[in-house]
């Protein structure tokens, strides 16, 4: 057991050697001890704390209060800076004249409570640009917002939000703080993987720039170093599995960004996705509605049209039988008013089809047996110049549908492949199974292809690519009505100068028990 003396000689070493700031006050709060960390923290040299109130270093510290609960709180250096501390003081029972230990530490020197307020700080941030997401209908409103956030949160010194554009070539800013004039708003970036948001497309993960001065995985461009940006980070954008754009921040303090900033920038891209997510199915939602609406009114028209032709085509032909039109004009008039009436009906089975509102007479079609025929009719009235192919899956089912139906929905997207193809080119038909019982029929061409605002459009009634007077634009949403009247689907991708592909998907044949549309 320690003698008495040695007892005290430990107690003053622990006292010595303690990594916290503490302080032995009297009753009145007058220093009466104070260890090296003390010194230390309050930026004083060793015995300067002794006989100095307790007050002059915690000003805000209530010895009833701290003495229940550690409080955190302001203290005040000997160079007039301040620093949060957590204080806690305990009274020592046994000491001859009523003293208090103070234990004082200093938050900010605290790998994990600093860690904590960041991620606090962080938190707060996604949640207030999480509110605005709600609270806003117009997302493009929040693509300016969430830069700023983002720096604010961070202490970043520049945040720029790139977007990118139809034609996946190039960048464009579309947001951010700190910005040069290089890089103001609508400015333009080529994206290639030498440039650093084309790097971070092109990686398709966050991308962490301890330095920008020793950076070699891209172009670093000038008119950053010239700011003094040392750091930076880049924190791709994703939309349902297809990369839209990028976020940066950047800093001119070294190693400024880690895991903590990755997943607080994640977070907020993912919230910005989402919101562009919603504005998009909102916006389609509101365009189904006007097309189901456009459909029943274009029904309605072309049923009540279709009826006046019928008199007009039978009365027609009552007027050919009559011996008085068999000479002179009569008879090529007639036959004028009976090709412009036939026209006329084949406007309306369109306008039908679009409505899906025309009878159909589902059969079993051979889908090789059809696509060589189809094949056959084009070589001989399509621009010798385009070459056709056919292939068709050995295991290929046939399909359940309409046979005159399909016939022109094919023909009518084989029209479309011409026309995008003046010089010629590669028209291919394919077929093949597909998954929950489907026949897979794919026209393909390599002609000039289509841009993003187009292929939007491409199913709208009316909406053509063509000269004026070439075409009705109900051609595509012919065929789209027809396959979904049929219980199929339709996909068309298509790039400028690369093409396009148009994929039909048809229900497979079931026998003579099958359900008919």
């Amino acid at each position: 057991m320690l003698a008495q003396q040695e007892v005290g000689l430990v107690y003053r070493s622990v006292f010595s050697a303690c990594p916290d700031a503490l302080l032995l006050v009297d009753a009145q709060g007058a220093v009466v001890l104070a260890n090296p960390a003390a010194s230390e923290l309050f930026g004083y040299a060793a015995g300067e704390l002794d006989a100095m109130h307790l007050g002059d270093l915690v000003p805000a510290c209530r010895h009833e209060r701290a003495a229940r609960v550690p409080l955190e709180l302001p203290a005040r250096r000997k160079d007039g800076s301040q620093v949060m501390v957590e204080i806690a003081l305990s009274a020592l029972e046994s000491a001859d004249a009523p003293l208090r230990l103070v234990t004082v530490r200093a938050l900010g020197e605290y790998q994990h409570v600093r860690q904590a307020l960041r991620r606090a700080r962080y938190s707060e941030c996604v949640a207030d640009v999480g509110l605005h997401a709600v609270d806003t209908r117009d997302p493009y409103a929040l693509l300016s917002r969430v830069p700023a956030a983002a720096a604010s949160a961070i202490g970043a010194d520049t945040s720029i939000l790139w977007q990118l554009e139809p034609n996946q070539l190039a960048l464009r800013v579309v947001a951010g703080v700190g910005l040069v004039d290089e890089e103001a708003e609508g400015t333009l970036m080529a994206n290639r993987p030498d440039t650093p948001p084309g790097y971070a497309l092109a990686q398709a993960r966050p991308i962490i720039i301890t330095d920008y001065q020793w950076e070699r995985r891209f172009k670093v461009p000038h008119w950053l170093l010239r700011q003094g940006l040392v750091s930076g980070i880049l924190v791709p954008l994703h939309d349902r599995g297809r990369t839209i754009g990028v976020l940066a921040l950047r800093s001119r303090q070294a190693q400024r960004f880690g895991d903590d900033e990755v997943y607080f920038l994640r977070s907020l891209v993912n919230l910005l996705s989402s919101s562009l997510q919603r504005a998009e199915s909102e916006e389609a939602l509101a365009h189904a509605q006007k097309l189901q609406g456009i459909g029943r009114l274009t029904g309605n028209v072309a049923h009540d049209f279709n009826n006046l032709l019928t008199v007009i085509q039978g009365n027609l032909q009552l007027l050919a039988t009559l011996p008085a039109l068999r000479k002179g004009d009569g008879q090529r008039l007639v036959a004028a008013a009976t090709r412009a009436s036939q026209h006329g009906t084949e406007l309306t089975r369109r306008l039908l089809s679009f409505s899906r509102r025309q009878s159909l007479q589902p059969a079993r079609v051979d889908v090789d047996a059809t696509l060589h025929a189809l094949a056959d009719m084009l070589h001989h009235t399509l621009d010798p110049r385009i070459h056709i192919t056919v292939d068709v899956e050995p295991a290929c089912p046939p399909c359940h549908a309409d046979p005159s139906q399909l016939e022109s929905a094919l023909l009518n997207i084989a029209i479309n492949a011409r026309d995008a193809m003046p010089d010629g080119g590669l028209l291919a038909f394919s077929a093949a199974p597909v998954a929950d019982d489907f026949v897979a029929i794919t026209i393909a061409d390599n002609g000039s292809g289509m841009s993003a605002l187009e292929r939007e459009r491409a199913f709208e009634p009316f909406f053509t690519t063509k000269e004026k007077g070439r075409g009705t634009g109900l051609g595509l949403c012919t065929v789209h009505g027809f396959i979904q009247q049929s219980g199929g689907s339709i996909d068309l991708a298509s790039e400028p100068g690369r093409g396009t592909i148009v994929t039909l998907r048809i229900p497979c044949w079931r026998g003579p028990g099958s359900a008919t549309s």
